[in-house]
């Protein structure tokens, strides 16, 4: 078989999902309809309309939030998520509009990161699919997608991406995953939900302590060191890239009992 036609039968599945979430939503680009859920009509729409009416009017995001009790530094909120590199569109359209498109987007951005991570574990491609519809259209992300959970749908998509270069780390030993694991993560952070940051974080450390001390128990003190510095590239490249918004969060976390 040719690497052409490999190359399309790898993708075919992906055609499959993609046309399977606009199926799902299909009243968003067919009737232009608005997709709302609770916290996003009483939370983010506000706080995103905010951001997008102040860079349309000063040529700058905002820092600060005069419209929340006496003020609030909104750059110290996380959930703004102002550095978030795919929430780009709530600076390019309304919010209403920009929240639906983003929901599809990450829709379809968590089906192919499932779908390679599974791939990445020689999983058949029947099988990734059905992971990846797992994953994506299980009723715990359906929730919070219902409840207008926009930052969650930012971190939760990055968990098998974080995943599947940590893997291929550890089976190559090649650091340039570990960095690829580090961006992954940063971005994660960026997405404004830290509570799943955390999970990911932890879970991907204990994937690594896990194959550090299989490695202790073979005497492969190579390795060993090897997964603990791909551990530490990991956290400086993630907390690196996202420190224009741990810094701040940090700082304001002190004046808040959240």
């Amino acid at each position: 078989m040719s690497r052409w036609k490999q190359t399309i039968q790898e993708h075919v599945p992906l055609a499959f999902v993609f046309l399977c979430t606009l199926i799902v939503f299909e009243r968003l680009p067919l009737t232009q309809e608005a997709l709302y859920g609770g916290d996003f009509a009483l939370y983010f729409y506000p706080l995103k309309e905010f951001i997008r009416e102040h860079l349309i009017d000063h040529g700058a995001i905002p820092f600060w939030n005069p419209y929340q009790f006496s003020g609030t530094p909104l750059i110290g909120n996380i959930q703004a998520s102002l550095f978030y590199p795919f929430g780009l569109l709530f600076y390019l359209m309304p919010s209403d509009q920009a929240y639906g498109y983003t929901v599809v987007m990450h829709c379809l951005l968590g089906s192919v990161f499932m779908y390679s991570f599974m791939r990445t574990l020689s999983i058949s491609r029947g099988g990734s699919l059905l992971s990846a519809f797992v994953f994506t259209f299980s009723g715990f992300f359906m929730g919070h997608l219902y409840a207008g959970h926009l930052t969650f749908i930012q971190n939760y998509i990055w968990i098998p991406l974080a995943f599947r270069y940590l893997y291929l780390f550890v089976h190559t030993r090649r650091l340039p995953f570990a960095f690829a694991a580090g961006l992954v993560q940063g971005i994660q952070i960026l997405g404004g939900f830290p509570q799943i940051s955390f999970y990911t974080i932890l879970g991907g450390l204990g994937f690594l302590c896990f194959h550090g001390v299989l490695s202790l128990k073979f005497r492969h003190w190579g390795d060993v060191s090897r997964m603990a510095f791909g551990a530490v590239v990991v956290l400086l490249v993630g907390f690196g890239l996202a420190a224009v918004q741990v810094a701040p969060t940090l700082e304001f976390s002190r004046l808040s009992t959240r």
